[in-house]
């Protein structure tokens, strides 16, 4: 009887040593452990009773609150082989995080795939692409899988080995696919890729227009286009819009400082750097204890 006790628990212990002996609801302190490979063996074995990784921002948990087992899954795929650095079967997995999630929104707002996924797929942006266009010729309507896709598309024109249209004509398909009032990040894409040109101008304005001229990025990346044309008073006014959107506009005080200073204007060009340093010191220390406190929770529930 002792010895067979013994064989049991020896047993047991050899289980989970292998990962054999956490289930679903447990793989999420292995990933926060970085015991990667006990993930991949939990998943392997069982996907059922996952939960949203305890480590993940609050945005992503807003992502991935909603989602089954079985697409939790594929993200924490994509998580413990990215840590365990094997990129390609990481960049499979989030292709069909992608395929399976690419319908439950109208359009493509995703914060994890624009961050960790997109910064994974460009360690091998051949690849990836070859797979997004794989899945896409299946599954036209997928929104997530053309903008993942239009990103890559970017990224290889950026350093000189793409074509920029292949990425314009993917955000034009979406958009056609959207409500005209529709607030998306489409328009502000496209700017970028425009430049400083007549175009991008036009893609902004866009932007702004659906917001009802709300959106502190789009009016700071406008106000920059008419800052480089040297076009200080359209500037100005954005940066003014920027300050009456938002208290903690730092960045359209130092903006609208260096216009009024291109103008001459020395006085209301100090005034505002004044305002600008203020600002961003107060934001910078709110930020810092916002962020202690939260991560003494985080570290207080975790134990």
């Amino acid at each position: 009887m002792r010895k067979n006790l013994i064989l049991m628990s020896l047993f047991i212990v050899l289980l989970s040593s292998c990962g054999l002996g956490y289930n679903g609801s447990q793989v999420s302190s292995l990933l926060f452990r970085e015991e990667y490979r006990k993930v991949i063996n939990v998943l392997n074995r069982d996907t059922a009773g996952l939960r949203v990784p305890d480590d993940v921002p609050f945005l992503y948990k807003a992502e991935l609150s909603g989602y089954s087992s079985d697409i939790l899954a594929e993200y924490y795929y994509h998580r413990a082989y990215t840590g365990l650095k094997k990129y390609k079967k990481a960049i499979v997995h989030i292709v069909k995080y992608l395929e399976k999630t690419g319908h439950d929104r109208p359009y493509f707002e995703s914060r994890i795939a624009l961050i960790d996924m997109c910064y994974v797929m460009f360690n091998h942006p051949e690849y990836s692409i070859r797979l997004l266009e794989e899945s896409l010729m299946e599954d036209r309507r997928n929104s997530q899988l053309k903008v993942m896709l239009a990103s890559l598309y970017e990224y290889e024109a950026y350093w000189g080995g793409g074509d920029w249209q292949k990425a314009i004509d993917l955000y034009d398909e979406i958009e056609a696919s959207l409500d005209s009032n529709q607030r998306t990040l489409l328009n502000y894409w496209k700017s970028s890729i425009y430049g400083d040109s007549d175009k991008a101008l036009s893609e902004i304005t866009k932007s702004l227009e659906k917001s009802g001229y709300t959106e502190l990025e789009d009016l700071q990346r406008r106000a920059g286009i008419y800052e480089s044309r040297k076009d200080y008073e359209a500037a100005i006014e954005d940066y003014t819009r920027m300050i009456e959107v938002s208290d903690e506009s730092y960045r359209a005080y130092y903006g609208r400082s260096s216009c009024y200073e291109a103008l001459g204007d020395t006085l209301s060009a100090r005034r505002d750097r004044k305002r600008a340093e203020h600002l961003q010191d107060s934001v910078l220390r709110e930020r810092f204890v916002r962020d202690s406190a939260e991560m003494s929770i985080v570290m207080r529930n975790r134990i």
